[in-house]
């Protein structure tokens, strides 16, 4: 996660992935802590390096450190202090590297993940990873078939043909027998694409719920509009054009594939669709 050291693009990798598929390095970084730079592959080049789940930041080789901000620290403070009390002085090192386990547990079973927002109110669930696969499907691709991805354009076109003040509510629109979630991608898309914005209103229950109104403005400055699905070469990590079929530098040299050229991948681009910085999404008590 987090974005390319060479060319600073933002990017989520999927499993496996380790090069930038903007510039096409080796995704590396260098530590905040101990300042020593790493590549995010182990020297033996067989697996990623450890991810923290709470941030989303490589784990340094060199001195195992996640990100700078980690809400983790602050976890590992308040254990600490709520213990420290009732902790002999002498056991109070033994209570720092116990402290750490505990949220190292909590690390493991997943409970690290808060609810962030951009400035504009998209939660960063959509801003780094649906909205991208919302591209994808105009694109043709990620689609369960054609009348899907037709009838996604037709839930985007209906919304930029809305006037203006029109109010969405996503539980009113959505069709009988599903949860509106195809709604719900398409209007936080079109908040992006500066044709919806994001009212926070509040039900009988006094529970939170979003409401989109129409508006037409630029495209949010942060949403980057370029091809979303590439043909990359399994064999140098290359992208290329989407008319190639097979690599055109690449030639595999034994096996059963020795003297031809690997196949293309068609894949979505590990390059974020929104370059807003992870740290930059604010926990929504901190927005409201």
């Amino acid at each position: 996660m987090g974005s390319c050291y060479k060319c600073g693009t933002e990017l989520t990798l999927k499993d496996n992935e380790t090069t930038c598929d903007n510039c096409g390095e080796t995704i590396n970084y260098i530590c905040w802590n101990c300042n020593v730079g790493f590549d995010i592959i182990t020297k033996e080049n067989t697996k990623r390096l450890k991810e923290c789940k709470w941030c989303g930041f490589f784990y340094c080789p060199n001195c195992n450190t996640c990100g700078p901000n980690c809400i983790k620290y602050e976890y590992q403070d308040k254990v600490f202090s709520i213990m420290k009390d009732i902790i002999p002085k002498e056991n109070i090192q033994m209570l720092s590297n116990k402290t750490k386990e505990i949220v190292d547990y909590f690390e493991e079973i997943k409970l690290g993940k808060e609810r962030k927002n951009c400035p504009f109110e998209v939660p960063i669930s959509y801003a780094k990873n649906r909205i991208k696969s919302c591209l994808a499907k105009i694109e043709g691709y990620a689609k369960k078939n054609d009348e899907d991805a037709i009838k996604f354009k037709q839930r985007l076109q209906e919304i930029q043909n809305k006037p203006l003040g029109f109010e969405i509510e996503i539980w009113k629109e959505r069709e009988e027998g599903n949860y509106g979630q195809e709604l719900r991608d398409v209007c936080n898309l079109s908040v992006c694409l500066g044709e919806l914005k994001i009212k926070i209103k509040k039900n009988k229950e006094g529970k939170e719920y979003y409401l989109y109104e129409k508006i037409e403005k630029g495209k949010c400055p942060y949403l980057i509009k370029k091809d979303i699905v590439i043909k990359k070469c399994p064999k140098c990590k290359k992208t290329f054009s989407k008319d190639k079929i097979v690599c055109p530098t690449c030639v595999y040299s034994k096996g059963k594939m020795k003297g031809l050229s690997p196949k293309l991948i068609i894949k979505t681009t590990n390059e974020d669709t929104c370059q807003l910085k992870r740290g930059d999404f604010k926990p929504i008590n901190e927005i409201r």
